[in-house]
C-alpha cells in the first residue's frame, strides 16, 4: 500500500508539475506578447516621429522650391515684358520711321497685357 500511495503521490506531483509548467508557459507567452506589443508600439511611434520629421523637411523644401519657381516666373514675365516693349518700339519705328520712348512702348504693352 505504501508503494501505491507513493506512486499516487508521484503521479499527483507530476500532474501538479505539468500544470505548473503549462501555467508558466502560458505566463511566459503572455509576457512575451506584452513585450512584443510594447516594442511594436515603440517602433510605431519612432516610425511616426521619423515620418513627421521627413514630412516637415519635405514641406520646407517644397515651400522653398515654390518660392524659387514663383521668382523664376516673375523674372520670366519681366523679361517677356521687356522683349515685348523692345519689339513694339522696333515695329513702330519700322512703320513710322520714328521710335517711341521706352516708357510709351512699355505703357502700350502693359495696356495690351491687362
Amino acid at each position: 500500500a505504501d508503494d501505491l500511495d507513493q506512486a499516487s503521490d508521484f503521479k499527483r506531483q507530476a500532474e501538479d508539475a505539468g500544470e505548473a509548467y503549462k501555467q508558466a508557459l502560458a505566463d511566459a507567452k503572455a509576457k512575451a506578447q506584452g513585450i512584443a506589443a510594447e516594442k511594436r508600439a515603440e517602433v510605431d511611434k519612432e516610425i511616426a516621429d521619423l515620418q513627421a520629421e521627413t514630412d516637415a523637411a519635405l514641406e520646407e523644401k517644397l515651400a522653398g522650391a515654390e518660392q524659387r519657381i514663383a521668382e523664376m516666373k516673375r523674372q520670366a514675365a519681366e523679361k517677356v515684358g521687356e522683349a515685348a516693349t523692345e519689339t513694339a518700339r522696333a515695329v513702330v519705328e519700322a512703320l513710322i520711321d520714328e521710335a517711341p520712348t521706352a516708357e510709351a512702348a512699355a505703357r502700350a504693352v502693359a495696356a495690351i497685357r491687362a
